[in-house]
């Protein structure tokens, strides 16, 4: 099953002013989040890069992520192999197309590196990680993550860029423990239209892990 690591698509639903040098970046994480709850759902299109440690290019995929904060999210991977990963509150299902079975399990919260960014309440987040506003580019605000003091996390750092005004992350970098680097690029944020897609299709097989 694909692991989901940082799919923190923050979602702003009504311009905002850049921030200032000096405000306080969990501030500005916790008004983010509150928005994308309230905004949701939504969907999106995405480009996940990975590079591998001591490598500068890697290998890309790109498809859909759909969001339904805090309870749901769902990514739909293209390509040749197209595969899709459901997580609605800590029971996950992943399958690939045109298969007859998928994958099933139950996550617990150690079970969910990177997907803590989305599912824990900020003051449980800042016990976990260190935030820090690097700096402001034009209209573009950029925040970084490090893990913090003794938490046990598979998130070494992580750089989150947005443009107040626009409805979602232009992009979300993170470093795993062996330094390896993925990279999402987030582009046109809609509602929601689908339905049922919060749903695993009641079509599979499901294969308990």
């Amino acid at each position: 099953m694909r692991a989901l690591v940082l799919a923190f698509a923050v979602l702003l639903t009504m311009p905002r002013e850049p921030l200032a040098a000096t405000e306080d970046p969990w501030a500005a994480i916790a008004a983010l989040r509150g928005r994308i709850e309230s905004a949701s759902p939504l969907a999106a299109e995405f480009v996940q890069t990975f590079v591998a440690t001591g490598f500068t290019t890697g290998d890309s995929e790109s498809g859909q992520v759909y969001l339904d904060l805090p309870a749901c999210l769902r990514w739909d991977y293209g390509g040749d192999f197209p595969n899709s990963f459901l997580l609605c509150g800590h029971l996950a299902h992943g399958w690939n197309h045109g298969e007859k079975s998928g994958r099933r399990q139950f996550l617990s919260r150690d079970d969910e590196p990177g997907l803590d960014l989305l599912r824990l309440e900020v003051e449980e987040l800042r016990k976990r990680y260190k935030a820090r506003l690097v700096g402001l580019s034009g209209d573009l605000t950029v925040i970084e993550l490090t893990a913090a003091g003794d938490e046990i996390t598979e998130v070494r750092d992580a750089t989150m860029i947005f443009a107040p005004g626009e409805p979602g992350l232009r992009s979300l970098d993170y470093h795993d423990l062996e330094g390896n680097l993925t990279r999402f690029a987030f582009s046109t944020y809609r509602p929601v239209e689908e339905q049922g897609i919060f749903a695993p299709p009641a079509d599979l097989e499901w294969i308990q892990d």
